[in-house]
């Protein structure tokens, strides 16, 4: 994948978790009710 392939498919899924642009990108198959773990890090 080119930089380039990598950052329209990151854009192409907006705003979505990172695990999830992972699991897109990776092509890992996701159960219909996962639930992203990955938080920012200190308070909001």
């Amino acid at each position: 994948m080119t930089n380039r392939e990598f950052h329209d498919a990151v854009l192409r899924e907006n705003r979505i978790p990172v695990e999830m642009v992972r699991a897109s990108l990776t092509k890992q198959k996701l159960a219909w009710n996962f639930a992203s773990s990955w938080r920012f890090y200190g308070p909001p």
